[in-house]
């Protein structure tokens, strides 16, 4: 059965809800390169590519869905050179893990995933590290650029727009490297960590936009993890920190820009949501400190809104010397929970009283 059906996020159980280029994995450093020029297929390199190879593609519009299951770098010629689309017919070649045959029209742009049990979906032996740079991946009926069950997973320098899913999505990964994409207009998140106990992920220097649901969305994956730099604006909630049950905790979120993120949320049988900039749901051990966050008012009636919003048990949350200017309120907080702080913020409104 395809990945994404089986790891598709929902939020029923919300209570609230460029930088330099990095270098090369290390496998990727002493491998050969392999190179992909307009009109041959990048499926076809990442086949006959070994472990720690480099594929290089030119310049042009690849009508592709690609399957990746071992330790590769594809480097495209950048944002907007190159760039990968659905191709005309279903890729009936990938394996279940990527295409299910009873959901024809949903793949995703690249599947890049380690040994999968086709019974219950659980990655038996992950693959890494994998790097995909240097692409515009738009408009799959799926996820943009998907892992599952991988060691250091890198995105970076993608523009990735109008999926219908998620932009980048990383489940049952750790070590993700996801910085300087921009994800845009996509179906839920422009970017996703989730499903992963020991995900350490670094999302930094990130443009996540117009998004139907959050700009960048953390759901039960702990770290110790960093959520920084990123611009999250126009979405029905900048940043996320969500759990449902694993109890994730241990991430650092700071200098940020969430600001508009005016949109209610898709229902989904929870409480209406949306005006939020960044919202902790459950999850431990957030420090959420030096960020702008403004302008975050929804745009209808919701249950929940707030520049930054603490709620569900989230505990030892701080929330410290960040700008929380014209959202409404400034700052929503439950009540429940223990050891969270609020101090030292430039901030005017609060649910409770007081938090300013």
């Amino acid at each position: 059965m395809r990945l994404r059906r089986m790891v598709r996020v929902s939020l029923v159980t919300v209570g609230i809800v460029g930088l330099a280029a990095l270098g090369l994995p290390p496998g990727g450093a002493y491998g050969a390169t392999i190179s992909v020029a307009a009109g041959q297929s990048i499926q076809a390199a990442v086949n006959a590519a070994n472990p720690g190879d480099t594929i290089r593609v030119a310049a042009g519009t690849f009508r592709e869905s690609v399957e990746v299951t071992k330790a590769v770098s594809i480097i495209g010629a950048g944002q907007g050179s190159t760039i990968l689309v659905p191709p005309a017919s279903a890729p009936t070649s990938q394996t279940t893990a990527c295409f299910d045959p009873s959901s024809p029209t949903e793949f995703d742009g690249f599947c890049i995933h380690g040994t999968v049990d086709p019974n219950t979906g659980n990655a038996t032996a992950p693959i890494g590290p994998v790097r995909v740079s240097g692409f515009t991946v738009k408009s799959f009926n799926g996820i943009g650029v998907l892992f599952y069950g991988t060691t250091s997973p890198q995105v970076d320098h993608n523009t990735l727009v109008g999926n219908s899913d998620y932009g980048t999505a990383a489940f049952v990964s750790t070590d993700d490297v996801i910085t300087a994409n921009i994800a845009r207009g996509n179906g839920e998140a422009g970017i996703y960590v989730g499903d992963s106990p020991g995900a350490r992920a670094k999302v930094t220097g990130n443009s996540s936009t117009g998004n139907d649901d959050f700009g960048i969305f953390v759901r039960d994956a702990s770290g110790p993890g960093t959520i920084s730099g990123n611009e999250v604006r126009g979405n029905c909630g900048g940043i996320l920190f969500l759990n449902t049950g694993a109890n994730p905790s241990n991430w650092d979120a700071s200098g940020n820009i969430a600001s508009a993120n005016d949109s209610v949320c898709t229902p989904d049988g929870g409480p209406a949501v949306g005006g939020i900039g960044i919202a902790v749901s459950g999850v431990n051990s957030v420090n959420i400190h030096d960020n702008i966050v403004r302008n975050n008012v929804a745009s209808g009636p919701v249950t929940i809104s707030g520049g930054v919003a603490v709620a569900d048990g989230a505990s030892q949350t701080t929330v410290t010397g960040n700008q929380i200017q014209k959202n409404n309120p400034d700052i929503y907080w439950d009540g429940s929970g223990t050891g969270n702080s609020f101090a030292g913020n430039s901030c005017k409104t609060s649910v409770p009283a007081g938090l300013c």
